[in-house]
């Protein structure tokens, strides 16, 4: 055995004599501190040493007491995965009498942030330390490193917010225009389909709408089936490889260098295929718009609109393309995630679905759908969208990475450590919000005393990694909202005998967290209304 194998079985030795738990959260040397001992060995000896082969020596050696270390957890807690992870960080920071808890998951320093006061001091009065996310190796095997969402701050994503910017904050009235039109049609589609396939499961006709009118804005075409099945692909990648914790590599970076054959090793295949998929995702529709541009055929898009706008620059080319794939990976779950939260929540609360209605009703009347335009006049309603929000944030738990060492309410973080934004604690904050596991939109509408944030500011993130695309996540939830309660009653499905079958408050666990599958009936208001819908087809 060489003098490097034989130091770190006796440092693994000494992670083992503390205890099942000791490692890899206190004991754990950071992979960048062993890669230094690795090198400093090597040139101490003189030895020629491929270092391939030391990556798999140690990756075989970690992951086997990992291994271990998991089948000792499972014995002791059994198997199943811990769900809603945001609230055992929330009743850990309210048990320890701290708005910051810390973390050492698979030796990766972690901090929580649970509460509005820290999240605000840190990620806006010294935003510059918090910009840019961990570093994800597992993101740049998947190709996915550059996308807008996960993407390190520095010049590339500016440019890249900027376009977006340019695209759904524009003063240019054509370019709003269009893009309530676009809302406007494809909402009227998804009603269309509710009023036709209302026994078919509702989560894929959701996704359907909202993946559809993303395609539309970003290459300016109806996707095809094709696309559908790319996404719902890359979505699944996507989420999967977003959970924090989820990988090893991300915790221990040299792992990506161990060969795809060996044992541990399955993780980068599936990042291959990840990565095809992307690709597809990326460039297929990007082409053909450039082709169609050179035909003179191009419909109005993100992409045409900036392509045109940057002219022979072929450098925006790839930064084009890439925000226009991000959207979907930005918008289409958490659009569908919360439209999903609303429908549930009208099920269950149907005295404030009722509200709603006679808003609508008394603005528009009963003989059309509501327009963007009609939103601005539905404070109720409005405060239903703010509380569904707040009550169910569709990413409950943001990450961002300290680029220096920082301290904050006697807390030490670590330069390198994972900072992760509890949004879901946030806007449970007793102290912020009265009853914060009571649905009521009325706290929002409130003229006596302070009022309660706007959950928006929470949900959408902070400083420059704000979400860019609030304006069309703000008027297409409005509108899908509006038209829901204008065309349908939400009621629960019903047994046998005729008894509702109330659904469950539940949500899953993972990047975004939707209800859990349910079941629903959608029972028209008015005969004329959904024949003039279905009229349109």
């Amino acid at each position: 055995m060489g003098s490097l194998e034989f130091k770190f079985i006796i440092w693994l030795r000494k992670c083992e004599s503390g205890g099942p738990s000791s490692f890899p959260f206190e004991a754990c040397t950071t992979s960048v501190q062993l890669s230094r001992d690795i090198f400093s060995d090597m040139q101490f000896n003189v030895l020629p040493v491929n270092t391939t082969y030391i990556a798999i020596i140690l990756s075989l050696i970690i992951l086997g007491h990992l291994y271990r270390q998991s089948k000792h957890k499972k014995r002791q807690h059994g198997d199943q995965a811990p769900s809603e992870p945001w609230k055992r960080y929330a009743k850990w920071a309210k048990e320890r009498g701290t708005p910051i808890v810390s973390l050492r998951p698979y030796g990766t320093n972690t901090v929580v942030l649970n509460n509005l006061d820290c999240a605000t001091a840190l990620l806006e009065k010294n935003s510059a330390n918090y910009l840019s996310r961990p570093d994800r190796p597992l993101l740049r095997l998947m190709g996915r490193a550059d996308n807008v969402v996960v993407q390190q701050y520095g010049p590339r994503l500016k440019k890249c917010r900027k376009l977006i910017h340019d695209t759904l904050h524009s003063r240019d009235v054509d370019k709003q225009a269009r893009l309530e039109c676009l809302i406007e049609e494809e909402s009227a589609s998804l009603l269309q389909n509710l009023l036709k396939n209302a026994h078919e499961p509702l989560e894929p006709q959701i996704s359907r709408f909202v993946a559809s009118m993303i395609y539309k804005l970003a290459y300016g075409r109806c996707p095809d089936s094709e696309h559908f099945k790319l996404l719902e692909a890359t979505t699944r990648y996507t989420n999967e490889s977003l959970i924090p914790g989820n990988w090893l590599v991300d915790s221990y970076p040299f792992l990506q260098y161990l060969p795809s054959w060996m044992p541990g090793g399955g993780f980068k295949k599936w990042a291959h295929s990840a990565r095809s998929q992307f690709r597809l995702l990326t460039e297929i529709p990007f082409q053909r718009v450039k082709d169609e541009i050179a035909k003179g055929t191009a419909p109005p898009s993100f992409v045409r609109d900036h392509l045109i706008a940057t002219g022979d620059d072929s450098s925006m080319e790839p930064i084009i393309a890439g925000t226009a794939a991000s959207f979907h990976s930005a918008g289409t779950d958490t659009l569908s995630a919360t439209i999903l939260s609303f429908i549930l929540i009208m099920v269950v609360h149907p005295q404030i679905q009722q509200k709603a209605y006679e808003e609508i009703i008394s603005v528009v009347g009963a003989d059309r759908l509501p327009t963007v335009s009609d939103c601005k006049s539905f404070p109720y309603l409005t405060a239903v969208m703010k509380e569904v929000h707040r009550f169910n944030p569709a990413v409950p738990v943001s990450v961002r990475r300290a680029e220096r060492k920082d301290y904050y309410h006697g807390q030490y973080i670590r330069r390198g450590s994972w900072v992760l934004v509890n949004m879901w604690a946030m806007t449970h904050d007793e102290s912020e919000y009265t009853d914060p596991h009571v649905f009521s939109p009325e706290r929002f509408l409130h003229t006596k005393g302070p009022k309660p944030r706007d959950s928006r500011d929470i949900i959408f993130g902070f400083d420059k990694r704000r979400c860019p695309g609030l304006p069309l996540a703000n008027n297409s939830l409005m509108v899908v909202f509006a038209r829901l309660l204008s065309v349908f009653d939400l009621q629960p499905s019903r047994d046998l005998h005729g008894v509702p079958i109330i659904p469950a408050m539940e949500f899953s666990t993972g990047f975004t967290s939707p209800p859990k599958p349910f079941t629903c009936t959608f029972v028209q208001r008015s005969s004329s209304l959904a024949n003039q819908i279905i009229d349109k087809d």
